[in-house]
């Protein structure tokens, strides 16, 4: 049996503090699946109302808000995504661990914050 992951967001938009046109960012999706045979999940954040400038914007999964299980479902992950002037669309990557149990489909939380 294939497990299904479901990404959930936790935050889905924020703007930064530096002036209007940098714009503000967000998750590409609302939500995003995987099958458990996926080595990992891609995870789009765009750049909405302006790419001036440089904006960075930290992202995390919650590991303790969602029903899969850090470490054994997945790997946590955190870090930055740094969008340089006129990039409006970058990427990261939420590890999934392959295990011998049949199980439903499992969720993991996201989020974005920080964003400068």
């Amino acid at each position: 049996m294939t497990i299904g992951f479901l990404f959930g967001i936790l935050l889905g938009t924020a703007t930064p503090r530096a002036a209007a046109q940098s714009g503000s960012v967000q998750f590409k999706f609302g939500a995003y699946s995987v099958k458990e045979s996926a080595p990992v999940a891609t995870i789009t954040v765009v750049r909405l109302g302006g790419s001036a400038g440089t904006v960075s914007v930290d992202f995390r999964t919650h590991d303790f808000d969602g029903t899969a299980t850090p470490d054994f479902d997945y790997r946590p992950t955190n870090g930055t995504l740094t969008f340089g002037p006129g990039v409006t669309a970058l990427t990261f990557t939420v590890p999934i661990l392959q295990d011998a149990v049949d199980e439903l489909n499992e969720t993991v939380t996201l989020e974005l914050f920080n964003l400068v």
